[in-house]
C-alpha cells in the first residue's frame, strides 16, 4: 500500500501545482508538517529576500536565473516525526551523531526551466542553499517531465562547532513523473520515515539523516 502511494503522489505532478504535489508526495513517505512560509511571488527573488542575511546564495553555483519557481514546503521538527511515529517509536531531536547535530530539516521545492540537468549541476544548487541554513534543507528539483530528490550531509566543523561543514551532495535523478521506473518507487518507500526506522531504528535526526545518506549511498543504488 506505501509503495501504491508514493506511485499515486507521483501522478499528482501532473495534476497538482508543483509545491502542493511536492507535499502530498513527502506526505506519502512519513513526513508532514503544517510549519509552513508561503513564499508570494514564490520567485528567486523572493526567495533570496526571505533568507538571505549575513550568508548569500551565488547565483551563478544556484543557477539563479534557471529558477522558474521556488516553494517553502515545510519545517520538519521532532515533534511531528513523533506524531508521525503514532507512538511506534521514540524519537528525541536532538543528539549527536557522527560529529553532526540537528535540530529540525527543512523541505523545498524548485522548478527549473530546461528538461536535462547534470549531477554537477543540481548538486551545485543544493550545496549553496544549504549555506544559508542552520539546519539541513532537502531540495526537490522538477526540470522537464522528471524529478530529482537531493540532499547534502553535514557535521561540526573540527575547531569551530558553530560552522558546519557541508559533505557530498547525494541525488536521487530523473525519476519520471509519468511512468517512474520500479526501482526509483522502492528507493522512495525505502526512505519513507517508517522503512527507515524499520532498518536503521533512528533515534534522532542526525541518525535519521545518516539513515537518509545509507539509503541513497550511490553504491547502494547501483547494487539494485
Amino acid at each position: 500500500a506505501a509503495k501504491h502511494a508514493v506511485e499515486n503522489a507521483l501522478g499528482d505532478f501532473a495534476k497538482k501545482s508543483f509545491c502542493d504535489a511536492s507535499i502530498s508526495l513527502l506526505e506519502s513517505l512519513g513526513y508532514r508538517s503544517e510549519k509552513r512560509l508561503p513564499l508570494s511571488p514564490n520567485t528567486a527573488k523572493t526567495f533570496r529576500a526571505q533568507f538571505e542575511n549575513d550568508r548569500k546564495l551565488n547565483a551563478d553555483n544556484a543557477l539563479l536565473d534557471h529558477w522558474q519557481s521556488v516553494d517553502f514546503l515545510f519545517q520538519l521538527t521532532g515533534d511531528e516525526i513523533q506524531a508521525s511515529s503514532q507512538g511506534n517509536f521514540a524519537f528525541e531531536g536532538k543528539g549527536k551523531y557522527n560529529n553532526t547535530v540537528i535540530e529540525s530539516y527543512l523541505f523545498f521545492a524548485i522548478a527549473l526551466k530546461n528538461s536535462e540537468y547534470t549531477r554537477t549541476q543540481l548538486s551545485g544548487i543544493t550545496r549553496e542553499i544549504n549555506k544559508l541554513f542552520r539546519m539541513p534543507a532537502m531540495l526537490l528539483f522538477r526540470h522537464g517531465d522528471t524529478l530529482t530528490l537531493s540532499i547534502i550531509p553535514r557535521r561540526l566543523h573540527k575547531r569551530d562547532e558553530s560552522k558546519d561543514v557541508l559533505e557530498k551532495v547525494t541525488l536521487i535523478k530523473a525519476i519520471r513523473i509519468a511512468d517512474p521506473h520500479r526501482a526509483h518507487i522502492e528507493i522512495l518507500f525505502d526512505l519513507s520515515l517508517a522503512e527507515l526506522h524499520e532498518q536503521h531504528h533512528f533515534t534522532n535526526w542526525s541518525e535519521l539523516q545518516a539513515a537518509w545518506q545509507t539509503t541513497l549511498d550511490s553504491s547502494e543504488l547501483n547494487k539494485r
